[in-house]
């Protein structure tokens, strides 16, 4: 596919070590090259791809930590960092589908970390809230 993720490291400034990653999409475009988030993703929620690209992005990522916890068992938990868009919060099976893959995958859940922009949030309610708070 045209969809990729980089993974970029989580570093401990006092020590160095890495301590996780933050997963982050991109598109090789045939024509324009790779394009970061940005340039995509308010595409992605217009047209609702959002949905199934958030959640290959989620599956593959956690996929990648739980390789990585396995080939490095002797440090410490790495934790993912996965982004999500307001549409993705509103999506109605975000909690089951994420706890689908994080139970296919073996992944411990205090090692996903979910992120929101702030933009997401401003005049949220309970009802958007409720998600996070189920996660």
């Amino acid at each position: 596919g045209e969809f990729f993720i980089e993974y970029q490291p989580l570093v401990h400034l006092g020590d160095g070590t890495v301590h996780g990653a933050e997963a982050l999409v991109r598109w090789c475009h045939p024509q324009h090259g790779v394009l970061g988030p940005d340039r995509f993703i308010p595409l992605a929620e217009h047209t609702g791809l959002i949905v199934p690209l958030g959640r290959w992005v989620l599956e593959e990522s956690v996929r990648q930590a739980n390789f990585w916890q396995e080939r490095h068992s002797d440090g410490g938990p790495l934790r993912i960092n996965v982004n999500l868009s307001p549409t993705q919060l509103h999506h109605p099976r975000l909690v089951a589908e994420t706890v689908d893959v994080l139970e296919r995958s073996g992944l411990e859940p205090g090692a996903l970390c979910l992120e929101v922009t702030e933009s997401a949030l401003i005049g949220a309610d309970d009802d958007l809230l409720k998600p996070l708070r189920q996660l």
